[in-house]
């Protein structure tokens, strides 16, 4: 009889670990799509600083082409 008890105690036991089990698979996929979400944000705001920037860039180029070309014809 007492091994019945015993074996009830050890799956009552097996039930409460497989219930923490679970409740940390579910805040590990909720940290892991959080930790995604942020990561596509962060590359998206980088490319989208990275456009700005080479805009930017593209557009003090042709600025400098421009008052070079206007020296030239001073000259």
């Amino acid at each position: 009889m007492s091994s019945f008890i015993e074996k009830q105690e050890a799956l009552k036991k097996l039930q409460e670990i497989e219930k923490q089990i679970d409740l940390l698979e579910q805040q590990l996929t909720q940290n892991i799509d959080k930790e995604i979400h942020r990561t596509k944000q962060a590359v998206s705001n980088f490319i989208e600083n990275g456009e700005e920037k080479m805009n930017k860039f593209e557009k003090m180029c042709v600025e400098r082409k421009f008052v070079r070309s206007l020296r030239k014809k001073v000259v």
